[in-house]
């Protein structure tokens, strides 16, 4: 049965998200436990690149480049496996060139790179060597992208041909009458199926926006994506804010598959 409840009000500790487009790209607050929920769950991706993922796109090579860059003296062949079994680099300067290289390969080289980030090769070139401390915020923004885009790649999910299947039990703040009264509930969710109201589809914008989130392990947006369908598309609210729609405190059994 319902619970009726006095407003809500938001917590100072509760991050502030972006929907997707389905209703304005507005800001909407989450919930900070919520959110903590959904990164701890199975969200259908490969998990970032790891040290020994590092290791193995570089080489051995490319390791003892990074090494000489870093005024550390190179691995040996045995040390060099080593960190590769144990996923673990422990001079924290080598191991912060060894993954800038690492990206740099996966965009396809120093050239590639510079396309990509809209920099020089000489400018990718220091930056690979550590002679920048980082780079300039829109070339940083587009790999931040490139990430989050090869993230996806690697998981065999292309967003804008794919749906996801998305299961998932909430307990819900459903609020309505602009914020003035609010009642929770515990339900179960499976977006994205063949039948029933519950079952609608996420449209291609939300798709993609829900896509990105997770591959970028932004899960404050993700949980509002959510929140936005199960307002706009499943519970038929006329629109999605703090105020309106239903919220989430926790999500479990968190499950999506994309076919």
């Amino acid at each position: 049965m319902a619970q009726f409840r006095a407003r809500r009000h938001t917590r100072r500790d509760e991050p502030v998200a972006t929907t997707s487009v389905a209703t304005g790209t507005r800001q909407v607050s989450v919930a900070s436990g919520t959110a903590r929920d959904l990164a701890r769950s199975d969200t259908g991706l490969v998990g970032e690149q790891t040290s020994r993922n590092h290791l193995a796109t570089v080489g051995y090579q490319g390791v003892r480049k990074a090494a000489a860059d870093a005024g550390r003296t190179p691995p040996s062949p045995r040390t060099f496996r080593r960190w590769k079994q144990h996923n673990r680099i422990p001079d924290d300067r080598v191991a912060d060139l060894v993954a800038r290289r690492a990206e740099i390969t996966r965009l396809g080289g120093v050239d590639g790179a510079a396309a990509q980030l809209g920099r020089s090769p000489s400018a990718v070139y220091d930056w690979q060597a550590g002679r920048t401390k980082s780079l300039r915020r829109d070339a940083q923004g587009r790999l931040v992208d490139a990430q989050a885009a090869q993230r996806l790649r690697d998981s065999g999910i292309d967003t804008t041909q794919m749906r996801p299947i998305i299961t998932f039990t909430a307990d819900v703040h459903a609020r309505t009458d602009g914020g003035n009264y609010d009642y929770r509930m515990s339900k179960t969710f499976e977006f994205g199926g063949s039948q029933g109201l519950d079952h609608t589809p996420m449209d291609p914008d939300q798709r993609r926006a829900l896509g990105d989130a997770l591959a970028r392990n932004d899960h404050a947006r993700a949980t509002a994506i959510l929140e936005e369908h199960a307002s706009v598309n499943f519970a038929a609210f006329d629109a999605f804010d703090d105020a309106t729609g239903f919220h989430f405190d926790a999500i479990t059994d968190f499950h999506i598959h994309w076919e």
